[in-house]
């Protein structure tokens, strides 16, 4: 199957779109708090409908291992694995096949995820609608997992730069990795996301929702009743 990039779902204008709150960027530097990436992924089996554009479990941990030696490698910076319970992977799996580090935190989701992105400054994840989310939190997502066949969004792969920052960057290799994360989290780490950069991935003012369909739709049949009667 072809290639071809994921049009956003992401639904509410730019104007409704607000930020979860943040600690503030001290004045050309980095965030005062420590800075945190989550990870909030997931990975399917193979017989799931659409598993080509999921990681398998072998390739979710590989990618989280090599997430966490660039992480362990990199000063000032944690990082949150919310991990999802299932049969294959339970947290005791998860503390025993990933690398250990003080650095790193994981836990089953046991709070909404939008309190857990409230405490952090990048979103990681592969194919999640937890990407959406970010991007509605005003948050920068980077698209890493341990496979490269598929990519849920089109995304940048040079560093932000100050003045020149991105939504949503793709990492191909740990080195990638290595280059990414510091500039990634330098630039945006207490500075939301602009309506500029997120305007390629809402919808604009004006776009009808599901309410509107729903009128739509039944003011249609109501008329065709009409007519019938």
């Amino acid at each position: 199957m072809a290639w071809r990039p994921r049009v956003s779902m992401a639904r509410a204008a730019i104007g409704s779109v607000a930020a979860v709150p943040v600690a503030p960027a001290a004045a050309g530097g980095p965030s005062p708090r420590p800075r945190r990436i989550i990870v909030a992924d997931t990975y399917a089996a193979f017989w799931f409908t659409h598993s080509w554009a999921f990681q398998t479990s072998d390739e979710y941990l590989d990618g989280l291992a090599e997430l966490i030696h660039a992480v362990e490698a990199l000063p000032d910076m944690t990082l949150l694995i919310r991990a999802k319970a299932k049969h294959e992977l339970d947290l005791a799996a998860y503390r025993k096949l990933l690398p250990a580090s003080a650095k790193v935190e994981i836990k089953i989701r046991d709070v909404p995820f939008r309190d857990d992105l409230a405490a952090s400054d990048l979103l990681v994840a592969f194919r999640s609608t937890t990407i959406e989310e970010a991007l509605h939190a005003r948050r920068p997502v980077l698209l890493w997992g341990g496979t490269a066949r598929y990519r849920y969004l089109p995304a940048r792969s040079e560093p932000p730069r100050p003045g020149d920052r991105g939504a949503l960057y793709a990492a191909a290799s740990a080195a990638d990795l290595a280059r990414l994360l510091p500039a990634i989290l330098d630039q945006h780490a207490g500075r939301p996301l602009s309506d500029a950069e997120i305007a390629p991935h809402v919808w604009p003012n004006g776009t009808p929702g599901i309410a509107d369909l729903a009128r739509q739709m039944l003011s249609v049949r109501t008329g065709a009743m009409r007519r019938a009667a």
